[in-house]
């Protein structure tokens, strides 16, 4: 926001307006508390950062001296990222958001009282919204539920799962994208329509260098290559001795797979000839480099080495248990996933730039599950095509737009998406994503509903 913003600020010219209505005005601990919040913007155009729920509490109290003072305590918090998405005079945006009552909040009294209080936070023009609430003594149904760390769902309720990592992934085509489904590789262009499908294929799967072919796997441990265009096998099937779960395929037509005892050497010209070679037999992500080259991480070993077929090795680097790894669309930084936190690493020198930890929350669970037994879903961070922001699911499958510094932009509602399980990048501002429930979508950065959604499996 600029001076002229400021100045206009400080006199409320063009604060936009925010309502709220609530689900409940009587909760005791562990209650969970729906809100819906409306802000209609004002008289220009102005960037929304963040929405935020709260409960605040007021207490008063009087000193020795008789004067009284009022003590303010907030709880239950929740921030919901817009990355500073601009509001048009009098665009009307209705947010969604649920906060709990924590376990231990003394009752309203003489003396302490409560409200629900949620902000719209707008450079120097902040919103604010408030409803009175009460608060019991006893305890809801909710109270040993903890919305800080799962998403709670109130009935029992069932997930697509695999054992098999590279399943529910998405591979960026030139001009299209490929998901796999367990059992099904689904081929669509970026328009959503429908280009082929290749039944009994898709445990893991590989693009050529040059775009062109998709080396996969299937359930009888055999691989095979197609052209990516049609989904005609070109050459294949070829059994292998293992299921092969990472593979890359590198310049050259070397393929490098993880073949669950290790790692594999193929050529694509005269597979199933194939040669093993060094490293750890468990192996937690498998990469092609811009060249000849290779990132491959070891969990059990705590490193990521930067290596080429059919041996020999140009850099490691120690983390701590690396499993996944992702590399940008340019070929400069490779993205290491390691448990809930990600790294991002310079991929000419394999340095460690950065840190994340993923936001959000732990997992997925429904009313009175034993917590052992949650959904949690995988982080993929996905870094976009100008390598500016990333894409990333928490553990309990919600959406996040992050900048590369680790800051939150944007958290989708999880009525436009919900349980992803991946993304794939089609512009610095569009993307793909794949949720569990079988859909494929096209979505922007700035929120929104999608360009088109398709049930995909």
């Amino acid at each position: 926001m600029g001076f002229f913003d400021t100045i206009l600020g400080m006199f409320g010219i063009g604060q936009p307006k925010l309502a709220i209505t609530t689900s409940r005005t009587t909760a005791g601990p562990g209650a969970v508390i729906d809100a819906v919040l409306t802000l209609t913007g004002g008289s220009r155009p102005l960037a929304l950062n963040a929405f935020t729920l709260e409960i605040v509490g007021t207490e008063e109290k009087t000193n020795a001296e008789g004067v009284k003072n009022h003590i303010f305590n907030r709880y239950g918090k929740v921030e919901c990222p817009q990355g500073g998405r601009i509001i048009a005079p009098g665009q009307v945006i209705t947010f969604h958001m649920r906060t709990q009552v924590p376990a231990g909040t003394p009752p309203t009294g003489p003396g302490l009282k409560y409200k629900i209080s949620g902000t719209a936070d707008v450079p120097g023009l902040d919103a604010d919204a408030e409803q009175p609430i009460t608060l019991t003594s006893e305890a809801d149904a909710w109270i040993g539920e903890d919305l800080g760390r799962y998403h709670v769902l109130e009935q029992e309720g069932s997930y697509r799962n695999s054992s098999v990592k590279s399943d529910f992934r998405i591979l960026r085509l030139p001009d299209g994208f490929v998901v796999t489904w367990k059992d099904e590789l689904s081929c669509r262009g970026f328009d959503g329509v429908q280009r082929w499908r290749l039944p009994g294929w898709g445990r893991s799967f590989a693009l050529s260098p040059d775009g062109t072919q998709i080396l996969a796997s299937n359930q009888q441990k055999e691989i095979a290559i197609f052209n990516a265009a049609d989904g005609v096998m070109v050459r294949g099937p070829s059994q292998l001795s293992g299921w092969p779960g990472d593979m890359a395929w590198l310049q050259g037509d070397a393929l490098v797979i993880d073949s669950g005892s290790g790692t594999s050497m193929l050529q694509p010209t005269f597979f199933p000839i194939g040669v093993g070679f060094g490293g750890d037999q468990y192996i937690g992500g498998i990469a092609r480099s811009t060249d000849k080259r290779y990132f491959i991480s070891y969990p059990n070993s705590n490193v990521v080495r930067w290596s080429e077929v059919p041996h020999g090795d140009h850099g490691q680097l120690q983390l701590n248990s690396p499993g996944d790894l992702f590399l940008s669309q340019d070929g400069t930084i490779l993205v290491v996933r390691a448990g809930e936190e990600f790294h991002l690493v310079r991929a000419a020198d394999l340095k460690k730039e950065r840190t994340i930890t993923v936001p959000g929350l732990k997992g997925v669970r429904y009313l009175g599950q034993a917590e052992h037994s949650s959904t949690h879903f995988g982080e993929m961070p996905r870094i976009s095509d100008d390598n500016q922001t990333i894409l990333c699911q928490d553990g309990s499958g919600q959406l996040w737009h992050i900048k590369a510094n680790g800051d939150p932009l944007f958290v989708w509602p999880r009525a436009i998406v919900d349980a992803v399980e991946d993304t794939c990048w089609i512009s610095p501002t569009e993307f793909i994503a794949l949720t569990n429930d079988g859909r494929v979508m096209r979505l922007g950065v700035g929120g929104g509903a999608p360009a088109w959604v398709q049930q995909d499996a």
